[in-house]
C-alpha cells in the first residue's frame, strides 16, 4: 500500500503563525476575485472557431439526423484528433433545458469543471497536512489568467478542463487503490479529449509501484484497445503518423517541447523551458529521495500523467514548432503540475526550517506568474471578448462556411442570436 504511512508516523512541522500566511491568503482571495470578474466581463454567447463545427454543426446534424445509430455516431465522431463526448453531453443537456445551446452556459460549465479540478488538488493537499492558509499558493496559481482564450472559449473549456478534472480523479481514485474506478475516470477523460490517454501509463506505475501487476497490466492493455480504436478511424491518422516520426528523428527539440509544455505559464519560450526543467527535477528529486510515490501517491500520480501528456503533445505537435508548446491552452497543465509539485514538496518536509524554505519557493514563484499574467491576460481576454461581441469573423472556419452553419443553426432551433 501507498498510503500516507510514513508521512503519518512523522511529526508534522508547522510553517509559521497564522499572521504570517494572512497576506498571502487575503491576495489568494483577490486573485479569486479577479478571475470571477474577468468571467462575468468578458463571457459572450458567440461561437468561437472550433465552436462553429464541434458545437454547432454537431448539434445540426443530431437536430437532422433522428435515428439513433446516427445520433450515437455523431456523438463518437472525432473532430480532428479528439472525440468529444464530454462537450455532447452538456451540449445535449443545454439544448433540452433552454431549447438552443448557449456558448455562454458552456463557458461556466467549463470553468466551473476548473475550479472543480483545483478544488480536488486544495482537499488532497489538505489531507497531506497543508493548512489552508499553506494552500494559498495554490489557489492563486489556478487563478492566473495564463488561458485567458480557454476561459470564455466554450467548446475548449468544457473539453480542456473536464479532461483535466477527470484525470486528477482518475489520480484519486488510483492512489486510493480503487482500480475500477480509477479506470472509469481514465476512459471518460479519453472521451473528453485525446489527451485523456496519459492518464492510463500513470495509473499503471502507481499500480505497478504496489506490485499490482494484473492491474497495472490491464490498465495498459486497456489503453492499448481504445487508443486503436480511437485511431483507426481518424481522418488524420496519415498526417499524426508523419508527425510522430518527426518527433522520434528529431529527439532534442521534442525534448525542449515537452520541457515548454510543462512549463507553459513561464509565458516565453525560454523561461517556460527553464520552469518545465524545474519542475522534472523537482520531481525526480522528490521520487528518488523522498519516496514521494509511497509517501504521497496522488501528487506523484498527477505528475506523471502530466508528464506524459507533455510527451504525447511533442509526439503529436513538434512539427508545429517548440514555441507552440507554450500555448495558452495548455497552461491549465501546467498550473496543475506546478500545484502538485508544490503541495508534494512542503508535505515531504521533515523540519520546519525546511517546510518554510520550500513552502516560500512555491509561493514566490506562484504569486511571480499571477502578476507576470495578470495585465497581458486581461488585455488578451478583453480583445477577444471584444472580438466576439462586434462578431469579427476569426478562422476557421472560413466566413462563409461559418455563415452557412450559423444560418443552419437557426433553421434547426438549435442557435438564434
Amino acid at each position: 500500500m501507498m498510503h500516507n504511512t510514513e508521512q503519518a508516523a512523522l511529526p508534522r512541522p508547522t510553517l509559521a503563525p497564522v499572521q504570517r500566511l494572512l497576506p498571502l491568503s487575503c491576495l489568494a482571495i483577490t486573485a479569486l476575485f479577479v478571475y470571477v470578474l474577468a468571467l462575468s466581463q468578458h463571457t459572450v454567447n458567440w461561437p468561437f472557431t472550433d465552436d462553429y463545427l464541434a458545437t454547432l454543426q454537431f448539434l445540426i446534424d443530431w437536430q437532422t439526423r433522428p435515428a439513433l445509430l446516427d445520433r450515437l455516431e455523431r456523438i463518437l465522431a472525432p473532430h480532428n484528433e479528439h472525440r468529444l463526448v464530454l462537450n455532447h453531453v452538456f451540449e445535449l443537456i443545454d439544448l433540452t433545458a433552454f431549447g438552443q445551446v448557449s456558448f455562454a452556459h458552456m463557458v461556466v460549465i467549463g470553468n466551473f469543471l476548473w475550479a472543480s479540478a483545483v478544488a480536488a488538488m486544495l482537499w488532497q493537499g489538505r489531507h497531506a497536512g497543508l493548512s489552508w492558509g499553506e494552500l494559498s499558493p495554490a489557489i492563486i496559481l489556478g487563478c492566473t489568467l495564463s488561458h485567458h482564450d480557454l476561459m470564455i472559449w466554450a467548446m475548449a473549456s468544457l473539453q480542456q478542463y473536464g479532461q483535466i478534472l477527470l484525470c486528477v480523479l482518475a489520480a484519486w481514485a488510483a492512489s486510493r487503490d480503487k482500480w475500477l474506478w480509477s479506470l472509469i475516470a481514465a476512459v471518460m477523460a479519453a472521451a473528453a479529449g485525446g489527451g485523456g490517454f496519459a492518464v492510463f501509463p500513470a495509473v499503471a506505475i502507481c499500480f505497478a509501484a504496489r506490485r499490482h501487476w494484473m492491474r497495472a497490466g490491464a490498465t495498459l492493455v486497456l489503453m492499448c484497445l481504445l487508443l486503436l480504436a480511437h485511431a483507426q478511424s481518424l481522418s488524420i491518422a496519415q498526417a499524426e503518423g508523419s508527425r510522430i516520426q518527426h518527433a522520434l528523428q528529431h529527439p532534442l527539440q521534442a525534448a525542449a517541447y515537452a520541457l515548454c509544455f510543462l512549463g507553459s505559464v513561464g509565458k516565453s519560450t525560454q523561461a517556460s523551458i527553464a520552469l518545465g526543467l524545474l519542475t522534472v527535477l523537482s520531481l525526480g528529486w522528490l521520487m528518488w529521495r523522498e519516496d514521494a510515490i509511497r509517501r504521497q501517491p496522488f501528487f506523484v500520480i498527477v505528475c506523471l500523467w502530466l508528464l506524459f501528456s507533455a510527451a504525447l503533445a511533442a509526439l503529436a505537435r513538434l512539427s508545429l514548432g517548440v514555441d507552440q508548446a507554450r500555448s495558452t491552452r495548455y497552461t491549465p497543465h501546467a498550473i496543475t503540475l506546478l500545484m502538485s509539485i508544490g503541495m508534494l514538496s512542503v508535505s515531504l518536509a521533515r523540519t520546519t526550517n525546511q517546510r518554510q524554505i520550500r513552502w516560500r519557493c512555491w509561493a514566490t514563484l506562484c504569486l511571480i506568474l499571477w502578476l507576470t499574467w495578470l495585465g497581458h491576460g486581461w488585455r488578451q481576454q478583453a480583445q477577444q471578448a471584444e472580438a466576439l461581441r462586434m462578431r469579427t469573423h476569426i478562422a476557421p472556419p472560413s466566413a462563409e462556411v461559418a455563415h452557412q452553419i450559423l444560418e443552419d443553426a437557426r433553421r434547426a432551433g438549435v442557435f438564434q442570436q
